[in-house]
């Protein structure tokens, strides 16, 4: 009996135990996590107040956050019935796995450059496009192709809180500046009221003027690590420009941006805004872009979520997370096409096909640290070249003729001669 009874007692505690265990599992699953859905409402001004309705949106979006600071959100622009666009598909997405920040858009939208500027010519399939795509080590937006910037600023909702707290430092770079690009995203410091618990969402963050953040030079400001080195985005004449400008315009303690939050509340353990606002603003304080946010839904994250954009479409990926600083090397990024055919998830920085592609910028001229003497050498080259080559088609002009010359001599001599006998 006592034995039976044993057995039977050990039975319920495994029970039990399985249970809890199964418990356990689903709580992993659905706990300390969010998804919902929201509006957003982008609006730029003109240094007059003036909306430029050119470059603002009205926008939904879908995101999902977890407890330990993982993030994806997806932004979807409503344009108007007479939009080109109306019906179409243009959906951004973003995301951080917890160890890189992924971007990429799918859009129907099919871009040519036109007087130096990207314009959209006519609308395509998404499957008929390589989509862009921007892939950058740890847990900030640096991808630098949306001109609005939507999804840097659900990310300063979503994403910047844990960035924030895990950081050193109280800086970081302007999140509607290209900060591969601009020097103007620089020389700020951050100044937050962040939640209690994780992921730490902002309910607060104001972006300052601090020239204590600006280097001596523009050689020292050119040489941030989070600056692209060898970009054709910009040329030396912009970044001096855009590091005078930001020392002679911006005084120390100058508002830059400000998100405010509002309507928090508290679910499964995640302090949320409900509604938010982020403005950046002129030198001298007047608005430049305001965007307005509402989470009309929310609720527990079930599903597995891997925390990074599907791949439905080719993609054209740019990838910083091969950035290279050495006595003999700036490499930025490799440039590389990823199609649906390869495989239904992103390569790791360890594939063997990623491990090629390095080698291959690395061991090129475009990555070397020398590259504007390279380039001089090179222009040289070609300068000699192309003269060797002029020449060489000169003579062979010139010999072309003298060889017509004698051919019309010889004939005159001929007919001469036959005139003669």
């Amino acid at each position: 009996m006592d034995t039976l009874t044993s057995r039977i007692g050990m039975m319920l505690r495994y029970i039990i135990l399985l249970i809890m265990f199964q418990v356990s599992i689903f709580n992993g699953l659905c706990q300390n996590g969010i998804v919902g859905n929201g509006s957003l409402e982008v609006k730029f001004y003109d240094k007059n107040g003036k909306i430029i309705s050119l470059i603002s949106s009205v926008n939904e979006f879908r995101f999902s956050v977890e407890s330990n600071g993982r993030w994806i959100v997806a932004v979807k622009p409503l344009p108007k019935t007479n939009d080109v666009m109306y019906g179409k598909e243009d959906t951004i997405l973003m995301s951080f796995d917890g160890a890189d920040t992924y971007y990429c858009r799918y859009s129907e939208a099919f871009l040519e450059i036109k007087n130096g500027r990207p314009q959209m010519t006519k609308t395509l399939p998404v499957t008929n496009i390589f989509n862009r795509a921007y892939i950058s080590t740890g847990n900030y937006p640096f991808a630098p192709f949306d001109e609005q910037r939507r999804a840097n600023a659900l990310w300063l909702v979503f994403g910047s809180g844990k960035y924030i707290n895990d950081s050193s430092s109280k800086t970081m770079p302007l999140p509607w500046f290209a900060a591969r690009w601009n020097l103007l995203a620089y020389g700020f410091r951050t100044d937050s009221e962040l939640s209690a618990t994780p992921p730490y969402l902002p309910k607060k963050i104001k972006y300052l003027r601090d020239q204590n953040l600006d280097y001596d030079t523009l050689s020292g400001e050119k040489n941030r690590p989070e600056l692209d080195q060898n970009s054709s985005a910009y040329s030396d004449d912009d970044l001096k420009e855009q590091f005078q400008n930001r020392k002679a315009q911006w005084q120390q303690g100058d508002v830059a941006g400000l998100l405010e939050t509002a309507n928090i509340t508290n679910y499964d353990g995640i302090s949320l805004p409900l509604s938010f606002t982020i403005k950046s603003f002129y030198p001298g304080g007047k608005i430049n872009r305001l965007y307005v946010g509402a989470i009309t839904k929310i609720s527990g994250m079930v599903s597995s979520e891997t925390f990074r954009p599907p791949i439905i479409a080719n993609l054209s990926v740019h990838d910083s997370r091969f950035r290279t600083r050495d006595n003999t090397h700036r490499l930025d990024k490799i440039i590389y096409v990823w199609k649906k055919s390869d495989g239904e998830d992103w390569p790791a920085t360890n594939s063997a096909y990623l491990g090629r592609m390095k080698g291959l910028y690395l061991n090129s001229e475009l990555a070397s640290k020398n590259r504007p003497a390279l380039m001089s050498k090179l222009i040289v080259r070609d300068i000699v070249l192309g003269l060797f080559l002029f020449s060489s088609v000169l003579i062979l002009i010139f010999g072309f003729k003298n060889m017509k010359k004698r051919q019309t001599r010889q004939k005159a001599n001929k007919k001469t001669e036959n005139k003669k006998l």
